[in-house]
């Protein structure tokens, strides 16, 4: 559809997803020019840049939050990805692990901070992946290795969220890294390698089926 626009159309288009506000009242231009799309089966426009501005406003409410609960701004780094998508960290400090050493237990702290976390999205529409990781040092309590761990940390920090309000069905992804995605690359063995990632993202709308646009009649 954005192929079929003018250029003076398509920059139209991005200053509005660069100066939009859901804040704003009135009319956007979107919806005076007809670039809704929703009539043909596609999410429109509006939707998206409204989605993005929740999405930022949730990602500053979760700093936030985290900064006025002492002690804990430095195990959190919450960042606006593009293509829709948001990634919270949750880091291991020196002498302050998210989870029992060896264990796939969440500590108190590392609870504390995923409650916060999800009452912020709780509202919201956004798909969840949570992926774990270690760091290099070599892990082996009978068969488990750094893989299984990264993997059981991974799925516990979702029980946290689903106890904390997350439906289930929006989780699309539990994975474990173990050591293969270190967040200190030229550290492997530094405690903030240990960490939950979670990625935040805002639901792709449906394909349009060829076939489905009748021009000949538009």
């Amino acid at each position: 559809l954005l192929a079929m626009l003018t250029p003076a159309k398509k920059a139209e288009i991005a200053h509005f997803f660069t100066t939009f506000s859901i804040f704003n009242s009135g009319k956007s231009f979107l919806e005076d020019s007809g670039y809704m799309f929703d009539a043909i089966g596609g999410q429109s426009l509006v939707d998206t840049v409204k989605q993005w501005e929740v999405m930022k406003k949730a990602s500053e409410a979760i700093e936030q939050d985290i900064i006025e609960t002492s002690g804990l701004a430095e195990y959190v780094k919450v960042d606006i990805e593009k293509e829709g998508a948001m990634r919270i960290q949750i880091l291991d400090r020196k002498g302050a692990d998210m989870f029992k050493e060896g264990s796939d237990k969440l500590t108190a702290t590392a609870k504390k901070i995923i409650g916060i976390v999800a009452s912020h999205i709780k509202e919201t529409n956004f798909q969840l992946s949570i992926e774990g990781h270690t760091d290099a040092k070599p892990f082996a309590k009978g068969t488990i290795t750094n893989w299984e761990l990264s993997a059981y940390r991974a799925s516990q920090a979702r029980r946290e969220f689903q106890k904390d309000g997350i439906a289930a069905e929006r989780f699309k992804k539990i994975v474990g890294y173990a050591d293969k995605m270190p967040f200190m690359r030229n550290a492997p063995n530094d405690p903030r390698n240990r960490r939950i990632s979670i990625l935040l993202e805002i639901p792709k709308p449906p394909k349009i089926s060829p076939g489905t646009i009748d021009f000949d009649n538009m």
